[in-house]
């Protein structure tokens, strides 16, 4: 190659001569040695290698070798800005950038297909981020919650969902009257949801149908009109940390006045429970 002689300016090149070109690009992904005695222009579609510099055949390692698709129309597009990348003395800049793009283009499209593992992975991984986002959602600011009794009743029907308000009670202490779940005492595998009746340092007191909180009446709007707290209980002192609870389903709760252990510690309240969402039909706020 190197001590063939170059063609004259005057020289046509046969159109089955580029037609073996183009084809030995589409079918090898190179350019055959004779591409190099061709150009192709702005002014005529092939003209002889004499516009050439002196010192075409020193630059011939600089042309690229790249696999193309079979596509006559892309072929003679990159043939062409392919050799006047270096050879061509009014476009170098020019040709030498678009080459660059297509080349990037094209060595994206040879890069091998990613391993099964991978393409698993990256069909795991989101999965595996949304639950773990979830958990910590359901965990630490908002849940559903099923209440499978009636103790709440009528706050809360059985059986019911509510929307558990994890962020409330960890922001601020429980205040009288607000429905919370909690760790029961006596067993803290089971999640209770009851009424938080006495606070830290109270003193309560149940009889005469009421209840008593430092010896006065505890009023309770949320009670069903009519409805009376049987029996005489207390009086419980509530120690510091800790929290008195009752069922407003007053005589057919399990709450503070039957455990073992009286009181829940703040630390065993896990949220605040605010809106019944299923039923519809009983669907609301918890007050």
């Amino acid at each position: 190659w190197r001590s063939r002689s170059l063609p004259s300016s005057d020289m046509p090149i046969p159109p089955i001569v580029k037609s073996l070109i183009l084809a030995r690009v589409c079918i090898y992904g190179h350019f055959p040695v004779y591409a190099m005695y061709c150009i192709t222009s702005q002014e005529t579609p092939w003209h002889p290698m004499s516009r050439f510099p002196d010192d075409f055949i020193s630059n011939y390692d600089f042309i690229p070798d790249y696999d193309f698709i079979p596509d006559y129309d892309f072929v003679s597009r990159h043939l062409e800005c392919s050799i006047a990348r270096v050879y061509n003395r009014d476009g170098v800049d020019k040709h030498a950038e678009l080459l660059k793009q297509r080349g990037e283009r094209m060595a994206d499209s040879r890069r091998e297909k990613p391993a099964v593992w991978r393409q698993i992975w990256d069909w795991v991984w989101p999965i595996v981020i949304g639950v773990v986002v979830a958990k910590a959602i359901m965990h630490w600011v908002i849940s559903v919650a099923t209440v499978p009794t009636a103790s709440m009743a009528p706050t809360i029907p059985n059986p019911c969902y509510i929307l558990v308000d994890h962020v409330a009670t960890e922001i601020s202490a429980p205040t009288r009257g607000e429905v919370v779940l909690f760790h029961f005492p006596d067993n803290p595998s089971r999640i209770f949801v009851k009424r938080v009746i006495g606070l830290p340092g109270d003193t309560v007191t149940i009889h005469g149908g009421h209840v008593y909180i430092n010896g006065k009446v505890l009023k309770e709007p949320y009670l069903p009109a009519g409805l009376v707290t049987d029996g005489d209980f207390g009086p419980y002192h509530v120690p510091s940390g800790h929290y008195f609870m009752m069922g407003d389903n007053r005589n057919n709760s399990d709450d503070s006045r039957f455990w073992i252990h009286k009181y829940v510690a703040q630390s065993a309240i896990i949220g605040r429970a605010d809106y019944v969402i299923w039923p519809v039909k009983k669907a609301g706020s918890i007050h």
